[in-house]
């Protein structure tokens, strides 16, 4: 590993999210379901209305300046009477409403506009007409209790004059809920990633060729992977093969397959045996020891099916080799085919 690579286990571990991508899209079906059958509510209407205060007419100099001190000292008080029950009593008798005061007033937002001589509010509503007439009925009886609460001058009456503004009506549109699909969906991918870790710590599958050195001392001779040529191991192993023998033809190799399956040790003795060509007099004599049928086997070269087989299973076919009377003298890393993807971005780089 050079200096900047990121660690072997987090590749590992990216590479274990990657494998089980579907099991991320399977996660979010659930919570895509939910949003996807959830219907949308319907869109509702906002009513908004304003009670203009002012000074009264004729007023004296004195009644103007009252008149400023106590709006503004008092005004957030007056916005907060459209929630009284004094008002919206009033509202509900005057249009005929079959709701409580307490239902009425949950429906009604305050609104602080910079104006200090403006009181605003919004109220809610489900079509135009409704919230119309609410903020209609709402700003008249919020301007007579606002007149009937107001000091009083000595020859002009109260001194705050309550004037209710045309309201306006507003559609809001209604989104999606999306809180619980959201939920849904994060438990989803919690839950997936979580045993995705699981298996990630508790699994032993071999999947580079360094890994076998923590197995086992015997050294890794060569590395072939699965369709595609790799003349530079065969030729390793065949030194291997060849090493201290006076006659090829008289060399007999024993190669003993991993499980789960003994076909990588058979796809690793037909390219072996094309790396010696066509004559039968050099090429050596290759068995191919199934893992069930171990016998004494002098010298075996181990074949370890990378991305198939688990360290555990690797160290018991070890043993047995060993208990038999046998001698590992090397492994071969057996690789599986690339997929169409690297394959394309290998010849993409050629």
């Amino acid at each position: 590993m050079t200096a900047g690579d990121p660690p072997a286990a987090t590749v590992d571990l990216l590479r274990s999210l990657l494998r089980h991508g579907w099991l991320f899209a399977i996660a979010l079906v659930p919570a895509a379901l939910l949003f996807a059958l959830t219907p949308p509510p319907a869109s509702g209407w906002v009513g908004s209305g304003s009670v203009a205060l002012r000074p009264p007419d004729r007023a004296s100099v004195g009644d103007l300046r009252q008149f400023e001190a106590y709006t503004r000292r008092y005004v957030d008080t007056f916005a907060q009477l459209a929630t009284t029950g004094a008002v919206l009593n009033d509202v509900i008798l005057e249009l005929g409403l079959s709701t409580s005061t307490r239902d009425l007033a949950s429906r009604i937002t305050i609104v602080h506009p910079e104006s200090r001589e403006l009181v605003s509010f919004e109220v809610a509503a489900d079509d135009r007409d409704e919230a119309l007439t609410l903020a209609d009925a709402l700003g008249d009886a919020l301007a007579d209790r606002i007149e009937l609460l107001g000091p009083r001058g000595d020859r002009v009456g109260t001194l705050v004059r309550a004037q209710a503004l045309a309201p306006s009506a507003s559609e809001i549109p209604a989104g999606r809920p999306i809180l619980l699909p959201a939920l849904l969906a994060a438990a989803g991918l919690a839950a997936a990633a979580a045993w995705v870790l699981w298996r990630f710590a508790t699994d032993d599958v071999l999947r580079r060729p360094d890994e076998l050195a923590d197995i086992t001392t015997a050294p890794v001779l060569a590395t072939f992977r699965a369709g595609e040529a790799d003349e530079h191991a065969a030729h390793l192993l065949r030194l291997h093969l060849d090493a201290d023998r006076a006659d090829a033809a008289s060399v007999q190799a024993h190669l003993v397959g991993t499980t789960p399956s003994a076909t990588e040790a058979f796809a690793v003795r037909e390219r072996l045996l094309r790396s010696f060509g066509a004559s039968v007099r050099t090429a050596p004599h290759i068995d191919v020891v199934r893992p069930d049928r171990i016998a004494a086997v002098p010298d075996a070269l181990v074949v370890a099916a990378l991305h198939r087989t688990t360290g555990t299973q690797l160290t018991h076919l070890l043993r047995t080799i060993e208990s038999h009377g046998g001698s590992v003298a090397a492994l071969v890393a057996h690789q599986p085919r690339r997929s169409w993807l690297r394959r394309l971005a290998r010849r993409s780089r050629t």
